[in-house]
């Protein structure tokens, strides 16, 4: 499930694995052990749809040309599309 488009001239990526994740649930505890061992666990965590700008270096030349690709989920697509359009 991998589109290539582009935006604004940049080129994207769109795959439906472009997921962070974030830490939902803490300790009541304040302690750094005590939080790095929440930190740890994967039920703790949740995940959400998200975006990543990658350099990527194309080229035989002795010189190698560098572009950035923004890899993104497509919910994330939509949104980004949305708020070009209506400034």
């Amino acid at each position: 499930m991998t589109e290539f488009t582009t935006i604004m001239g940049m080129p994207v990526m769109i795959s439906g694995y472009a997921l962070e994740s974030y830490q939902y649930r803490f300790p009541k505890s304040k302690k750094k052990r005590i939080r790095k061992k929440w930190a740890k666990r994967d039920i703790n965590f949740k995940s959400r749809p998200g975006a990543y700008i990658v350099d990527k270096e194309f080229g035989f030349d002795s010189i190698a040309r560098k572009q950035k690709i923004l890899i993104c989920h497509p919910l994330v697509l939509e949104t980004i599309k949305e708020r070009l359009t209506n400034k």
